[in-house]
């Protein structure tokens, strides 16, 4: 019985490790439904998170690490506050305001670790028009290479990005480099930053998420 018991924790294990590795997750699984102010306290808000990945999936320890306003300034902040969200769930993260939410669109940084050792940084963006509209989208109008880089990485974007601004976050929030898209292939000098999770932005709305190695 003890051998028949062990093996079963075994195969319980294994099973487990392999449903965490066929998750299949990413940032256009995550949708925000809703950004309200708490009735008790005025410099708090709630951003809803909807989970749209089926009931067997999560993502742990997820969390709002800021919100920016349309010009790509920190206008509220947050912490962790769940150890998971399921599939098919909304979870309410709460931030604390440092600014106004008035220009719009918004943009939510979102942090969740997929396992152990990986961890993702989603931007989603938010604006209302004539009461509430979802704008959460993940655009592709430009790429990012080489992704993972060392040193320097090429923005390569199409006739119509020529003039526009692009910014740079950590995954906390915070602006770390700005620059002009001045062709079509426009290098960003990286290496005075150190490695991790960056998220890459051009004009307005069009938004990439990508990790920054530096070696």
């Amino acid at each position: 019985m003890k051998t028949k018991s062990l093996l079963l924790s075994v195969f319980t294990i294994i099973s487990f490790s392999c449903t965490l590795m066929a998750q299949s997750i990413s940032c256009a699984d995550f949708t925000i439904s809703g950004i309200n102010p708490d009735p008790s306290d005025s410099s708090l808000y709630s951003v809803s998170i909807q989970f749209s990945e089926p009931s067997t999936s999560h993502v742990n320890y997820p969390y709002v690490s800021a919100v920016l306003d349309c010009n790509g300034d920190t206008v509220a902040t947050g912490g962790m506050s769940f150890f998971a969200q399921i599939g098919q769930t909304t979870n309410d993260y709460q931030v604390t305001l440092s600014g106004s939410l008035a220009c719009e669109p918004l943009t939510v940084v979102f942090v969740y670790g997929i396992d152990a050792f990986n961890i993702d940084t989603c931007l989603l963006s938010f604006g209302t028009t004539n009461g509430l509209s979802n704008r959460s989208e993940i655009a592709d109008a430009f790429s990012l290479f080489p992704n993972p880089i060392k040193s320097q990485v090429t923005i390569q974007t199409g006739i119509s990005q020529l003039g526009a601004d692009y910014f740079v976050y950590d995954h906390t929030g915070k602006l770390m480099l700005t620059g002009r898209i001045d062709s079509e292939n426009t290098p960003v000098d990286m290496s005075n930053l150190s490695r991790g999770i960056y998220l890459f932005r051009v004009g307005l709305d069009l938004k990439q998420t990508f990790k920054a190695v530096m070696e």
